[in-house]
């Protein structure tokens, strides 16, 4: 600040020093704060039009010497130096007007300098000051001698020999570097060696800056002498210093180090190639358009230089870095989804290792499409139709999953599911989701001359039950997004599974024997709501009476009017409901139709979805049944039952397609023909096992090479980096090296102390 100024109504030797010392803070001020910046421009050819700005650096080279005083300026201490070691023997008054015409006549012309009678004035960058020469040639004399100094090292006072015994030391031990008997120093040559000591040190680090402004020169509180203040800003540089902020760039970084930094900004073809060079930053700022306001990525705002690239405000800079964490926390997600795929991956593939092993055991035929296929447990994505979305058809099935949980469904308020069950412990978590297709009873499936139907069924397992589920197109805006819906055919849980049996052929059909269920005497209504507690229906609002009766909801227990019932389902077994039944329409589908009996399911990915069940099941507690012929056992209510026959046989065709039944139907990979009391599926032969084999050897091999070829990939791109990024280290070092070779020639030249010879040398080619 410049309070640090000293300036009295008379100015000694004292004063000159103090301000000769922030002559030179300001001096580090400027170097790193004016000059410094917009040298870096010029040099990075960035786009700039110069500021100019008041250098002290004359009135340094003033008091301390230097090209700033002309080719034979010494300096004010120097020049008082040199007159009293010269003029020792004279009187004090004679030494101090010998200095003054001395510094007169090497500073007499000197625009910082005016010399008087007794006295001469320094402008310095904080005003003008008036020095008297009285006293100068004493002041800067004034040193202990060596023989002093020893005395007070053996003085009786603790304090004193402490302090004077190491200055005694300093001397002793400078002697003695020296060989010879030290010359007495002088206040003045003490002053520049300290604060040169201290600019090193300033320099050495990163220093911050806080500027501190005299309000008024009289110490008088809630008082500002505005012409003291702009003086005082327009000395200490502050102007100028806003102007240089303001038009400059607040951020300045490398290439190398932008690159490092932001290199998850460049588009997904281009990372590989980020090398930190000019074509690394221009690809990162191309993929930072769409990341960044376009208003903050104006022309101007971002400039790349030589070697550095610069941003011009601070909002751009936050906006890029809000970018960065966004980004970042956008990769940590998918590096936690991928880790998490990475788990799954490891578990299904112990998973099909198993199934492949318990397969060739059997004496199971495979399809060559199912040699290589890996297990993903989640398949909805390729079962959808035109239009719709995987999220709105998997919130469907996590819709119906809830409401057995006794979780809040979204579209069921409390009064219509008063009573549903608290259930603690882990929530059900799906494991596995795919389409398949369920064999029923013809007559069921309105198929004509077929022993048994097909339907698209949704297949769904959880660590809990086995979910068995079909499409239902949504009505105006019923459901989740007004998207396709799933209604719940049949819930069975893992505990029921009790066998899985196959066919020793390469087909894909499955059936489960599922534990039975006898039928109810009577309907459940133990989750009924009392008549009482509800007095209006809350679909219409309606107050029940006479004229609207009360009815309740089969699924949820809730009471409605006949108006707010508008929903049924074909029956509900599982509440002793076998005819169908009125239920609120928030309600349909979330309920078992279908009665439990054993399954004929077939599926492309049916190895998977047994080892997902007799994982969560206990693989000790599912019986595995491998055997050409399979019987089903119907449910309890023969008028709900689905089963499709009583016996299955499996056969192999003669021929790919082909059946000796002239009324067989003819699928993909088997045939259908019999009854509605035996059924045979013919089936397409599969592959042995040295077949498989070969298959698994090739695939193994051939990820070998592209798995080497990758690390060949990768260590060779890393090594091109690393190369890139030393090679512009060393040629911003060797730029560094040159710059600082150039000022100190300059330096040198302009001081005129460079010999002839040096000075041919620096006139030579090259």
């Amino acid at each position: 600040d410049i309070s640090g100024f000293e300036v009295f109504e008379k100015n000694g030797f004292e004063q000159l020093c103090i301000n000769f010392v922030n002559e030179k803070l300001q001096q580090v001020f400027i170097n790193l704060t004016l000059r410094s910046e917009q040298e870096e421009y010029a040099e990075e050819r960035i786009a700039w039009v110069d500021i100019p700005y008041f250098d002290n650096q004359v009135v340094v080279d003033l008091i301390e010497g230097g090209a700033g005083g002309g080719p034979r300026a010494p300096g004010l201490l120097a020049i008082l130096d040199d007159t009293c070691s010269t003029m020792h023997s004279r009187e004090g008054w004679e030494v101090d007007h010998a200095f003054l015409d001395a510094a007169k006549r090497s500073y007499g012309s000197h625009q910082q300098f005016q010399g008087g009678a007794a006295a001469f004035m320094v402008r310095h960058y904080a005003g003008d000051v008036n020095y008297s020469v009285g006293g100068f040639a004493a002041a800067n004399a004034e040193a202990l001698p060596d023989e002093m100094v020893e005395l007070l090292a053996q003085s009786a006072n603790v304090l004193v020999k402490h302090v004077y015994s190491s200055v005694l030391n300093g001397i002793r031990a400078a002697a003695a570097s020296s060989g010879r008997q030290k010359k007495r120093s002088t206040e003045g040559k003490s002053i520049r060696t300290q604060c040169a000591r201290l600019v090193q040190s300033l320099l050495a680090c990163t220093p911050h800056y806080v500027r501190c402004i005299k309000s008024n020169d009289d110490r008088a509180p809630c008082t500002i002498d505005h012409e003291r203040v702009l003086h005082q800003c327009k000395y200490l540089g502050l102007v100028e210093n806003i102007r240089v902020r303001r038009a400059g760039y607040a951020y300045r970084v490398p290439f190398y180090r932008f690159c490092e930094r932001y290199s998850l900004f460049a588009r997904r073809g281009d990372r590989a190639q980020i090398t930190g060079s000019f074509k690394g930053v221009k690809k990162i700022l191309r993929g930072l358009e769409d990341k960044v306001p376009p208003e903050l990525m104006d022309e101007g705002e971002v400039q790349k230089g030589r070697r550095k690239i610069f941003i011009k405000h601070p909002e751009t800079y936050f906006a890029i870095e809000r970018a960065l964490l966004f980004e970042k926390s956008r990769v940590a997600v998918i590096i936690q989804n991928m880790w998490r795929k990475a788990g799954r991956e490891q578990a299904y593939k112990k998973l099909s290792a198993i199934m492949s092993d318990r397969f060739e055991k059997s004496g199971k035929q495979r399809r060559r499409g199912s040699i290589h296929r890996k297990f993903a447990g989640f398949y909805l994505q390729g079962c959808l139709r035109q239009g719709e979305d995987v999220h709105t058809l998997r919130a469907a099935a996590r819709r119906i999953i809830d409401f057995y949980k006794g979780n809040a469904v979204d579209n069921l308020s409390p009064e219509m599911r008063p009573n549903a069950p608290d259930v603690e412990g882990e929530p059900e978590v799906i494991a596995f989701e795919d389409s398949c297709t369920q064999w029923i009873a013809a007559s069921a499936g309105h198929e004509r001359g077929l022993p048994m139907a097909p339907a698209a069924r949704f297949v769904f397992v959880t660590n809990v039950a086995l979910y068995i589920m079909e499409r239902r197109e949504a009505a105006g805006d019923d459901g989740p997004g007004g998207g396709p819906l799933l209604r719940l055919r049949r819930r069975v849980l893992l505990t029921d599974l009790l066998v899985a049996a196959v066919s020793l052929f390469a087909d894909p059909f499955i059936m489960l024997r599922v534990a039975p269920v006898e039928r109810l005497p009577a309907p459940l209504r133990d989750h009924w709501v009392p008549d009482h507690e509800v007095s209006v229906c809350p679909v219409t609002n309606a107050p029940f009476g006479v004229l609207t009766r009360r009815h309740h909801c089969r699924v949820t227990g809730g009471i409605f009017s006949s108006d707010g019932l508008k929903g049924s389902e074909p029956s509900l077994p599982d509440l002793g409901e076998y005819t169908p039944s009125l239920v609120c329409q928030e309600a349909v589908g979330l309920a078992s139709c279908d009665i439990q009996e054993d399954l004929l399911l077939s599926s492309e990915r049916r190895s998977e979805l047994l080892a997902v069940i007799s994982k969560h099941k206990g693989a000790s507690n599912l019986h595995w049944k491998f055997s050409n012929t399979m019987r089903m056992r119907p449910g309890a209510v023969a008028s709900l039952s689905l089963a499709p026959c009583r016996e299955i046989r499996f056969e192999a065709a003669q021929g790919r397609g082909a059946s000796t039944d002239a009324g067989a139907q003819h699928f993909e990979g088997f045939s259908l023909s019999g009854s509605s009391e035996s059924v045979t599926i013919r089936v397409d032969a599969g592959i042995d096992n040295n077949t498989i084999a070969r298959l698994r050897e090739n695939r193994e091999s051939r990820r070998q090479r592209q798995a080497e070829h990758r690390q060949q990939q990768a260590a060779a791109m890393k090594a091109q980096r690393e190369a890139h990024k030393e090679a512009l280290r060393q040629e911003e070092l060797a730029a560094r090296r040159a710059r600082k070779a150039r000022k100190a020639g300059a330096k040198l030249a302009a001081g005129g102390k460079i010999g002839e010879k040096a000075k041919s040398v620096f006139a030579a080619p090259g």
